[in-house]
This record gives C-alpha cells, sequence and structure tokens, in this order.
C-alpha cells in the first residue's frame, strides 16, 4: 500500500477500516526511541504529544473536509505535532 494511495485503499476496505484510533502502516526501528511511525491514518488526528510518530510522519484523516486530509509530524518522535499539510 502505497502513501499516494492509502486513502482510497482505507475508504474502498482494503485495508484495516478507517477508526478514532489511529492505524500505523509502516514502522521503523529508531536507535533513540525505539518503534516509529512513518504512516498512518484514521478518522481522528494524531493528539499532539502522542509519541511512537517519527518526525515527518504522515496521517491521513479519512473522515476530513477535502481540504484538510494529509497532515504532517512537526514534533518529534517523543512529542507529535500534527499540522495540515501544505502543497
Amino acid at each position: 500500500m502505497s502513501i499516494a494511495n492509502v486513502y482510497e485503499e482505507a475508504q474502498n476496505g482494503k485495508g484495516p477500516r478507517p477508526s478514532a484510533t489511529p492505524t500505523k502502516l509502516f514502522n521503523v526501528d529508531d536507535a533513540t526511541y525505539g518503534s516509529v511511525c512513518l504512516y498512518a491514518y484514521g478518522t481522528t488526528v494524531v493528539s499532539d504529544g502522542t509519541s511512537g510518530y517519527a518526525k515527518g510522519c504522515i496521517f491521513v484523516d479519512t473522515d476530513a473536509a477535502a481540504s484538510n486530509i494529509f497532515y504532517t509530524n512537526e514534533g518529534t518522535s517523543a512529542s507529535a505535532a500534527f499540522k495540515v499539510a501544505t502543497s
């Protein structure tokens, strides 16, 4: 599942169904923070201060208005701060 079609695949039931609890799609091991997520999706954006999401992690809000679908973590792996991705 590529990040380009995560939203479509989640909506069409090809992956785990979106829920208020974010679904982590791709995790990597980090020497400092352990396993961190690079891509996630769900119906509720990850709360600020949540750990386990790499800086730059992409979150797809499957229950969002058309203009606020993609978010990126501008915080740290220890304390996420997801902001709307801009083009």
